[in-house]
């Protein structure tokens, strides 16, 4: 496909990374040759690109019909297709862990609107993703898509159960304040400026929510990763589920560049 080499000598695939493109390709290449039904023309090495150019940049597919010489239609397809194979990769994550950091973060929407999706706190209509990261910075576990009115301690406790599966219990959680009352479930959250043992001792109190604060901000660092595609900053108008598709690719891409830098 000449364009995509074209494409690629301008410079436009500068922020993708070749070795993801590649190690993807090899992942996923098995189960793609058992796909049933008429063989595409495109072949798999360029589909990955064309999907991965579709996440990072978020032109429509007019546009990358122009660019990629291929039809809208197809490339439509193409883009669902691979994110598919994308949010089911089974990546080989390190199993030491020290702790645990969970937030949520949401994502504006302009399909599918009802009461449930309006966040009174963003003042916008979205969906929820609830991510659990270890201390590595590997997302340990993603939830599934919530509406944006629910709490993060309701989140929590409704994932709590998968959540278990694929982290080890005995290990702490660090929360923001949404996450208090957990404590049983290993969740630790900053001290607040009305428990006792703030108003006792605020210098040593101060200096834990420090330490807490500082291991958090890298569960951040992730969410703005996820958020750098700008298929997730902008108004999306994908359905719930196809949502929910296109954020555990972005997450299972974040996991594979994580690995390939380490």
């Amino acid at each position: 496909m000449k364009s995509l080499f074209n494409l690629n000598n301008k410079g436009y695939f500068s922020s993708i990374n070749k070795k993801i493109i590649y190690r993807v390709y090899i992942m996923i290449r098995n189960e793609f040759k058992k796909k049933l039904g008429r063989k595409c023309k495109v072949s798999l090495l360029e589909q990955i690109v064309i999907t991965l150019f579709k996440l990072r940049y978020n032109l429509p597919d007019r546009i990358l019909e122009d660019l990629f010489k291929i039809d809208h239609v197809t490339i439509s397809r193409i883009i669902i297709r691979i994110s598919i194979y994308l949010s089911k990769l089974k990546i080989s994550l390190p199993k030491e862990e020290l702790y645990y950091c969970v937030d949520s973060t949401t994502l504006r929407i302009g399909k599918g609107k009802n009461k449930e999706t309006y966040s009174g706190y963003k003042h916008y209509h979205g969906v929820k993703f609830q991510l659990v990261i270890d201390d590595k910075s590997i997302i340990k576990h993603i939830s599934k898509s919530y509406s944006s009115s629910i709490h993060d301690k309701k989140l929590f406790i409704s994932e709590y159960k998968n959540l278990c599966t694929k982290i080890n219990k005995n290990i702490s959680i660090l929360g923001d304040k949404g996450y208090s009352g957990l404590k049983e479930l290993k969740v630790n959250i900053p001290i607040k400026r009305n428990e006792l043992k703030y108003k006792e001792n605020k210098e040593l109190v101060k200096g834990e929510n420090k330490k807490l604060s500082s291991k958090r901000i890298k569960i951040e660092h992730v969410f703005a990763y996820i958020k750098s595609y700008r298929i997730m900053q902008r108004l999306n108008y994908y359905s719930k589920d196809k949502i929910e598709i296109l954020f555990n690719s972005i997450a299972n891409i974040y996991n594979l560049s994580q690995l390939i830098n380490s």
